[in-house]
């Protein structure tokens, strides 16, 4: 078979149109909202002025804890998982709370969830529209 892409380019009958949200899904993710600047906001002031989050944060930390202290004691391996998926776990709030931040700061988020870590890293990620 020869190629000559001499002329103009011609789409296989099988060739279909994807938008970016097909697309985002095709590479492993997906999108779980789209938030303007305004819900931003609302979510930040929610958080902010609702005893329950303070309440869910201390009694979090307080399992947390709780949990590393009994996990201490078989040290080593054991120890070092739990750390660590602790520690991601953290690290998956506090990106979920720069994010609102920065929505409220400019046009909005895109917040999406990525399971494949050969991609980007596992978790939460945020695209601030500008």
């Amino acid at each position: 078979m020869e190629l000559c892409y001499d002329g103009a380019l011609v789409l296989p009958s099988s060739y279909a149109v994807m938008d970016e949200e097909e697309m985002t899904y095709l590479e492993g993710g997906k999108e779980i909202a789209n938030l303007s600047k305004k819900q931003c906001i609302n979510g930040l002031c929610a958080i902010g002025l609702s005893p329950q989050v303070a309440i869910a944060g201390a009694l979090t930390y307080t399992l947390a804890k709780c949990l590393i202290n009994k996990v201490s004691k078989f040290g080593g391996l054991a120890t070092a998982v739990v750390a660590g998926i602790l520690t991601w776990a953290a690290g998956q709030v506090i990106a979920f709370g720069k994010g609102l931040a920065r929505g409220a700061l400019n046009n909005g988020v895109r917040v999406s969830w990525n399971w494949n870590p050969f991609k980007e890293a596992v978790g939460i990620g945020i695209t601030v529209k500008y």
